[in-house]
C-alpha cells in the first residue's frame, strides 16, 4: 500500500500580514520589509505568526504588562514614544546614506575633472580648500554657509581616494566603450608607436564606429612594449 508524501505549508505563500493589534498588545510593528518587530529591543521575528510575537513578547519583555498594563494611558504613551524613536531613527539613517551617497558622487566628479585636465591626484584636497574659501567669501547666510562647509569637509578627497575614484572611473568608461563596441557593426583602427620621456615604447590606439546615433573616436588603450617594435609584434 503506498502512501502519498503530505506536502509542507510555505508560510511565505500565505500572504501572512503583520496585525496591527500586535502593537498594542505586544509591542510590535511591521517594519520596511512586512516583518514584525520589537518596539523594545528591535527584533525582527521571521514569520508572521501571532504565536511567534507572543512568544518573543512573553520570554522577552517579561516586565512590560506590569509596568505597562493592557489598555491603560501609560502603555499608549510608552508604545507611542517608542514608535516615533524608531521612525526618527529610520529618518536619520536615511538622510546620512544621503549624504554620504552625495558626498561620493562629488568625490567622483572631481577625480574626473583632475583626470581629464592631466593634475595629479594630490591636487584633490587643494580643490576642497579653493571650494570651501569661494563658499565663504560667496555665502552669506552664516545657517546656509555651515552647512555647506560641513557638506564640503564630509567629500572624501585625499590622493588615495582620488586614486581609487580614477580607477573606478576608468573601469566605468572601459565597460561603456566594450559594450558599444560590441554593438558595432564595423570599427577601424588607428595604431601608432612612440616613445615616451624614459624611452619606453607606447602603443597608442584610437578606435572610431558608429552606435546607432553617431559616430565616436576615443583613445582604446595605451600599452607599454618591452624589446622590439616590429610590426608583427604591433599586429
Amino acid at each position: 500500500m503506498s502512501h502519498s508524501k503530505e506536502k509542507r505549508r510555505k508560510v511565505d505563500s500565505e500572504n501572512r500580514k503583520c496585525n496591527d493589534e500586535w502593537t498594542d498588545k505586544y509591542a510590535h510593528i511591521q517594519n520596511a520589509e512586512g516583518k514584525p518587530m520589537c518596539l523594545v529591543c528591535l527584533v525582527i521575528c521571521s514569520v508572521n505568526k501571532e504565536y511567534n510575537v507572543r512568544r518573543h513578547f512573553k520570554t522577552t519583555l517579561t516586565n512590560f504588562d506590569n509596568e505597562y498594563p493592557p489598555g491603560s494611558e501609560a502603555r499608549q504613551t510608552k508604545i507611542k514614544t517608542l514608535t516615533q524613536n524608531y521612525q526618527r531613527s529610520c529618518v536619520v539613517f536615511t538622510r546620512t546614506c544621503t549624504l554620504q551617497q552625495k558626498a561620493t558622487t562629488a568625490s567622483l566628479r572631481i577625480a574626473w575633472i583632475l583626470t581629464k585636465n592631466k593634475r595629479p591626484f594630490t591636487d584633490s584636497e587643494t580643490a576642497k580648500e579653493c571650494i570651501q574659501a569661494a563658499v565663504e567669501e560667496v555665502v552669506t547666510d552664516e545657517k546656509v554657509k555651515e552647512q555647506v562647509i560641513s557638506s564640503i569637509k564630509s567629500i572624501p578627497l585625499s590622493d588615495t581616494t582620488a586614486a581609487r575614484r580614477g580607477d573606478v572611473l576608468w573601469m566605468d568608461v572601459f565597460d561603456t566603450h566594450y559594450y558599444q563596441l560590441r554593438k558595432a557593426d564595423f570599427i577601424s583602427l588607428a595604431v601608432d608607436e612612440s616613445k615616451d620621456n624614459s624611452d619606453v615604447a607606447q602603443l597608442c590606439m584610437f578606435v572610431r564606429f558608429f552606435d546607432g546615433h553617431c559616430f565616436k573616436e576615443d583613445i582604446l588603450g595605451l600599452i607599454p612594449l618591452e624589446g622590439n617594435t616590429t610590426g608583427e609584434i604591433l599586429f
